[in-house]
């Protein structure tokens, strides 16, 4: 799973953004992370992730950072725990400066 994250190319420079992409864990503690309850009413999610391209492959700082989204399908078991994801695209994010 974490393998085809790591091949998915920045649409903004082109570069492979290796483990800077979002991963199931970090969305689903990102969810849950401001206390309220959360309830997985279908077994299926899609959902964009903001996240910022600000690190090469090899994990150095970018000459020009910049903001992308990442939309992303988890699918749940009945007790509401993440059992599959899958990255469907990174697209451009907004700048919000």
């Amino acid at each position: 799973m974490r393998e085809s994250i790591k091949k998915a190319i920045c649409p903004v420079c082109g570069r492979k953004l290796g483990d800077h992409v979002p991963d199931m864990e970090s969305v689903l503690a990102e969810l849950s992370y401001d206390g309220k309850d959360i309830r997985i009413v279908t077994p299926e999610v899609v959902m964009e992730a903001d996240f910022d391209h600000a690190l090469d492959e090899e994990g150095f700082t970018l000459d020009e950072p910049h903001p992308l989204v990442a939309v992303i399908k988890i699918r749940f078991d009945s007790s509401g725990k993440g059992t599959s994801y899958q990255v469907l695209k990174i697209l451009e994010g907004v700048d919000n400066e």
